[in-house]
């Protein structure tokens, strides 16, 4: 191993390494937030119970609750119902409870079983400000692009779309593809939209190739990506995909 080799490794290891601690600590920090406000942390607690799912990581949770309470969108589009379907609705509460209009949340999933149990568990006080909507998963493409995505998304003007599921794994082809639904939704809003993806980073990596990586950004510490806002004029073609590259190499 040459010297300059060694050395490079080295600090991408130790980089790993402060990048891991940095992130415990900031799940220790964003629970013990959570913890101060006692009624959110009854919720969160009573449906790990329920669920039994360990869900998003306490940051994940923090990070959209604080999202809703600050920008307060009301409509919200979710893929993948699980414990941050909750946390998001029990924000829409709060909000509500200031004043504003009543926020919605459309929740997508594609399996029946923990559809139903998403049903069965969720709190009374919060089921008017979700929607859980079962729904297969069907292929779509965009450019050069092919990827997944819910079939029956209600068609609603969405200010948020947060991305924790579906499996993007193809039936027909032992590849990793990545989410579409981010894609269909931009295409049918009259209005910006704002997109949050809990670590799918094939799914980042073409939503920066389809709307510009200044629309894209990656925050390493918390393991979240961010799309936006983006509106149906930022999609790019496939010409204009290609010509980007291809600049690269001149």
């Amino acid at each position: 191993m040459s010297i300059s080799h060694f050395i490079t490794t080295f600090f991408q290891e130790s980089r790993k390494r402060i990048i891991r601690r940095c992130r415990h600590y900031l799940e220790l920090n964003a629970r013990k937030t959570l913890e101060k406000n006692t009624e959110l942390w009854k919720v969160i607690e009573e449906q790990r119970k329920r669920s039994q799912s360990t869900g998003c990581s306490y940051i994940d949770y923090l990070f959209l609750y604080n999202y809703i309470r600050t920008h307060k969108p009301l409509e919200v589009l979710e893929c993948g119902t699980g414990i941050s379907t909750v946390v998001m609705a029990y924000a829409l509460l709060e909000n509500e409870k200031e004043g504003n209009h009543q926020g919605r949340i459309t929740s997508m999933e594609e399996n029946e079983e923990w559809f139903k149990k998403a049903l069965i568990n969720m709190p009374d006080s919060l089921k008017k400000y979700v929607d859980c909507v079962l729904s297969p998963v069907v292929e779509d493409h965009y450019a050069f692009f092919r990827e997944l995505r819910y079939r029956d998304i209600p068609k609603r003007p969405y200010d948020l779309v947060f991305v924790d599921g579906p499996k993007t794994r193809n039936a027909r082809y032992p590849v990793k593809t990545f989410d579409f639904d981010f894609i269909w939704v931009v295409s049918q809003s009259p209005r910006p939209v704002f997109c949050i993806l809990d670590l799918r980073l094939s799914t980042f990596f073409v939503l920066r190739e389809v709307f510009g990586r200044e629309k894209a950004r990656f925050d390493e510490w918390r393991s979240l990506c961010f799309i936006g806002p983006c509106s149906l004029s930022d999609l790019k073609s496939t010409n204009e995909i290609v010509s980007e590259h291809i600049s690269e190499f001149r």
